[in-house]
């Protein structure tokens, strides 16, 4: 019979293996399209923690199937469904295939198979681009409560790296040896991003993810004082707001305001406010804004809101949309889907390679499949967002906090999804999956009071 001790031990062990993974996935995940390199370690190690899991569980499978479930897994299908060799006569009707068949009547004299598709090998990539955000779902989905706080431990300590990155390409800028990649916005602290706006919403996603991390599984078991809380929570909101600030993002300085209403929104009830701490906290959030409003107008003045590209190539990808609508050009294939149909009155040095709105790159890739099944995940996101914010019983307190935690940054990805394109980052979506199964009402009910203390499992 095998002592508890030895079963801990390979808890233990297992628990360290997933951080890692998910730590070194988070990290690689936040490179561009053009650095292969990196996403594909990064699918290798998705790899190897499907593998892990494998071998620790005892059942490969949730022990309740969810509806959230049912939305992840339709991701890959759709993905899938568009590299399945069409015959001529069905994708040769299709709209926005006169490129193909014109290729293939020049090539083999006769149109052959096709799948949907533009551009299979994108596709193929944009399928190779989510194992690790599958991964980690399958982790935290068929796991035990110490399975999530590690995988959670994972992306904070990935982000918390990041961030130290980032001070160091404040303190040292325009040098090599802290710039992960050849290219990016390194007029800004990026961490290990390219881009400063989702360096901006991946440390926002964090912060909800923080307290969700602290909140099952205390530090201690006597609970910290109540005044020692409220001013380690505005130290915690102190940073995150001067280090979003930092990167002179737009957005980031933007989603501030609903990531901090929503945050006070799901812990309230957790501590008890007196008039003393509210001055507090006035007074500190009064010194914050007059420390930080000129880095805030800064970020929310730089460059002209009326002159920005976007509004243009907005109307460009919306006539390309329809020119593949209602198939889509296949998942991933934004880029070769929209050149033919740019204007060459805005044609420059550099390619549109994101619509730089996620719903607008669903609909030109993914076609009316893909914007029902957007559609159908927001509102089963917003009925449970609203759930979840709805006052409830002392007895669900607990899990309501969790579950309003969790909404908090799906929320913020979808507002920033109006104006980027966060949903195509590694990282982000590694964050994302993880809070999209803490929504799931296994993953969260009952989880709760179980993963408070930690023991050793017994025999």
């Amino acid at each position: 019979m095998t002592s508890a001790s030895a079963i801990y031990g390979r808890a233990t062990r297992e628990q360290a293996s997933v951080i890692g993974i998910v730590m070194l996935m988070t990290i690689l995940g936040g490179g561009p399209a053009s650095a292969p390199a990196p996403r594909f370690v990064a699918a290798i190690l998705a790899c190897g923690l499907v593998g892990l899991v494998l071998i620790s569980n005892r059942n490969v499978l949730p022990s309740r199937f969810t509806f959230a479930d049912s939305l992840v897994i339709a991701v890959p299908l759709l993905i899938l469904a568009h590299l399945v060799p069409l015959p001529s006569a069905l994708w040769t009707a299709l709209p926005g295939r006169t490129l193909g068949l014109d290729i293939d009547m020049a090539v083999f004299g006769r149109a052959g198979w096709r799948p949907l598709s533009v551009d299979p090998s994108l596709t193929a990539e944009a399928a190779a681009q989510l194992l690790p955000a599958l991964a980690t779902y399958f982790a935290i989905r068929t796991g035990s409560p110490s399975r999530l706080v590690a995988v959670l431990d994972g992306v904070l300590i990935a982000g918390c790296l990041g961030l130290a990155l980032g001070v160091f390409q404040m303190l040292f800028p325009n040098t090599a040896a802290f710039m992960p990649y050849a290219r990016g916005d390194y007029f800004a602290p990026t961490g290990f991003f390219t881009n400063h706006n989702h360096q901006a919403v991946f440390l926002e996603c964090l912060f909800p993810l923080a307290v969700i991390r602290g909140s099952l599984a205390p530090w201690t078991r006597r609970p910290l004082p109540a005044d020692l809380t409220v001013f380690l929570g505005f130290g915690l909101t102190a940073v995150l707001v001067c280090v979003v600030l930092a990167t002179a993002s737009r957005m980031g300085a933007v989603l501030l305001l609903p990531l901090l209403v929503l945050s006070a929104l799901a812990l309230r009830g957790e501590r008890t406010i007196s008039i003393r701490r509210v001055l507090v906290l006035g007074a500190g959030l009064a010194l914050l804004t007059a420390l930080g409003g000129a880095r805030l107008i800064a970020s929310l003045q730089r460059g002209d809101l009326d002159a920005d590209q976007r509004w243009d190539f907005y109307r460009d990808v919306w006539q390309a949309n329809l020119a593949y609508w209602p198939a889509g050009s296949g998942i991933g294939t934004f880029p070769v889907a929209f050149a033919p149909y740019e204007p060459l009155a805005h044609l420059g040095p550099h390619y549109l390679n994101h619509a730089h709105n996620d719903y607008l790159e669903i609909a030109i890739e993914a076609g009316a499949a893909g914007v029902v099944l957007a559609g159908v995940a927001l509102v089963w996101f917003l009925l449970r967002m609203a759930k979840a914010y709805r006052q409830g019983t002392p007895k669900h307190a607990p899990v309501q906090m969790v579950q309003r935690l969790a909404c908090i940054p799906l929320f913020i990805l979808l507002l920033h999804s109006l104006f980027d394109y966060p949903l195509r980052t590694l990282a982000i979506e590694i964050a994302m999956v993880a809070c999209l199964a803490l929504l799931s009402e296994e993953a969260s009910a009952g989880r709760y009071k179980k993963s408070r203390k930690l023991s050793p499992p017994s025999n």
